[in-house]
């Protein structure tokens, strides 16, 4: 009960207010990585914090890449599609070696690093699938509190019916996806490399790697707009396992 502020002699009852993280949309946060959840230091979401770290690294490995790459964007589009004889590329160390010769592993460098940023990518989507969760699960206590409710458990937000949260639901998709989608990228991506120009397997390897880095936000978007995120990663691929095909017939 409130003194009523015009008649201190009448009371009247406070509307109720709803917690800030119950009147929360649904989709005011999808992937807990990109939130103000990160800023905090709750044991809860360290996980963010190596998400992060796995983010940093990755923006450190492409920075390396981009300053050591002799990828030639006039040439390759020149020269498209890509020839078997010659990798295409602005330094000497792009040439192809004379038939019978050792493979120099020199030339797998550029390939190397866009390897190491997919682990990095992929360990970031982990860290973040894990942070959600925990997320999800304070965000569940609290108003299982509030309710007078049992407070749920961590199984229930990994297995459960919080599983089908849509911040649970979209982290849990990224991670899938991006496994769905590796095993085709890295056996098209070094086969290109030894069998065409790890030149170019790089350049359409980070493309890829850009391409599937968006796709917490895509997946977000009403159907059909995490094709932004696929398509063109779909489109790589086929580039990079179409151009071995052709190079193997010529054999």
């Amino acid at each position: 009960m409130m003194t009523h502020p015009i008649d201190p002699g009448r009371h009247f009852v406070a509307p109720e207010v709803p917690p800030r993280h119950l009147s929360r949309p649904a989709f005011a946060m999808v992937a807990t990585l990109f939130s103000s959840a990160v800023l905090t230091m709750d044991h809860r979401t360290a996980p963010l914090q190596g998400a992060l770290c796995c983010l940093a690294a990755l923006g450190w490995v492409a920075t390396k890449a981009y300053e050591t790459s002799t990828f030639d964007a006039t040439a390759f589009a020149a020269g498209f599609p890509v020839s078997y004889v010659a990798a295409i590329g602005k330094a000497k160390k792009g040439a192809a070696l004379p038939a019978g010769s050792p493979a120099d592993i020199t030339l797998f460098a550029p390939v190397v690093l866009v390897t190491a940023a997919w682990a990095l990518l992929y360990y970031a989507f982990l860290w973040d699938q894990s942070a959600t969760a925990f997320v999800v699960l304070k965000d569940a206590k609290k108003k299982a509190k509030a309710e007078g409710k049992p407070p749920p458990s961590l199984a229930d937000v990994k297995y459960g019916r919080y599983s089908k949260s849509a911040r649970v639901r979209a982290a849990d998709r990224t991670v899938g996806n991006f496994l769905e989608q590796s095993p085709a990228f890295l056996v098209s991506l070094w086969l290109h490399s030894a069998f065409v120009s790890p030149v170019n397997a790089s350049a359409f390897g980070w493309t890829w790697l850009g391409f599937r880095a968006v796709y917490p936000w895509a997946y977000r978007l009403r159907f059909p707009g995490v094709f932004i995120s696929t398509m063109p990663a779909y489109g790589c691929v086929f580039y990079l396992l179409g151009e071995v095909v052709r190079c193997a017939l010529k054999m």
